[in-house]
């Protein structure tokens, strides 16, 4: 090799290098912000954790179990039906209320009103915060998914059963991190926040319901050899249903995330029955910016009439 191309192939890693240590300029930096918060966090370190020692538990409980009577043409359903199982947990409830932590913490600490002087938009928000939840989950499936492997190599599951589970679940994943999205969205005080968080276990307690029933169904019934064409008309029901739900809730949550200017709308103005302005009150998430005090009274409490 000559020294010009030694030296073409240096610059280039050079170069790829850069690129690398710069990505998080490049990439959605609140996708890189809340991804890095929620690596750092001890829920998720605790969280993982659990995660791999309960499906190792299990593993070891069901093959000692089992040892003795144990039949390899019917064990993988029952082994990959408790791995999705205990998967489906930290989905529906770890998943959503980290987002619904970090989008109501957007309220808490009057941070909107800070990204109005960044190019950031509600778009660049709202997708930031999703992929984080998406980039949460899909730890978790990298920890559960090896396990769910060793289910199909005991046989009685085959492929496509596991791999139709496995999108129904990503498919899920994404509903629950819209509605814990759109929940935290909506907290803007400190009682919506409350009753927004029980929103947010209700919801995913239906979801773990509706998950476990339904991947009970795909796993290990055979379904898709023997009925594939009602099962693939149902799946297309439910993308039916639910495609308008989720398009209300990405909606509320990109209208409670409007990004408006507190310099130049601070207030919001009380009428009184004829249509005059009684009083300027500060809006409950603006920064504290005030104008000039006047010369006479008080702009927040003085009461003013148009004169004839």
């Amino acid at each position: 090799m000559s020294s010009g191309s030694l030296r073409q192939w240096l610059q280039w890693g050079m170069g790829d290098a850069e690129n690398l240590a710069d990505f998080p300029d490049r990439w959605n930096p609140m996708f890189v912000r809340e991804l890095r918060r929620m690596l750092k966090s001890r829920s998720f370190s605790i969280t993982f954790l659990l995660l791999l020692i309960t499906c190792w538990g299990a593993a070891v409980y069901l093959v000692l179990t089992y040892q003795d009577s144990i039949s390899y043409s019917e064990s993988g359903p029952m082994f990959s039906r408790c791995f999705f199982t205990i998967l489906a947990f930290p989905l529906c409830f770890v998943v959503p209320m980290t987002l619904f932590a970090a989008a109501a913490e957007e309220h808490s600490d009057n941070t909107l009103e800070v990204l109005t002087i960044t190019t950031l938009d509600t778009s660049k928000i709202l997708n930031g915060y999703f992929w984080m939840g998406m980039a949460h989950a899909g730890i978790y499936y990298c920890a559960v998914v090896p396990f769910a492997c060793f289910s199909y190599l005991l046989g009685g599951v085959g492929l496509l059963d596991l791999v139709a589970s496995l999108g129904f679940t990503v498919f899920f994943t994404a509903i629950v991190a819209c509605w814990g999205l759109m929940l935290g969205a909506c907290s803007s005080g400190p009682i919506k926040r409350a009753f927004c968080s029980f929103l947010t276990i209700g919801g995913g307690v239906i979801c773990f319901t509706i998950l476990t029933s339904v991947l009970f169904l795909l796993i290990g019934t055979g379904i898709f050899s023997s009925d594939s064409i009602s099962l693939l008309g149902g799946l297309v029901c439910f993308l039916v249903f639910t495609a308008p739900i989720l398009a209300i809730v990405t909606g509320i949550a990109r209208q409670q995330f409007q990004l408006v200017d507190p310099i130049i709308k601070p207030y919001r103005v009380q009428l009184d029955d004829q249509g005059n302005v009684t009083k300027f009150i500060a809006r409950y998430n603006a920064l504290q910016v005030r104008p000039p005090l006047p010369p006479g009274e008080f702009p927040m409490t003085a009461t003013r009439t148009n004169e004839p």
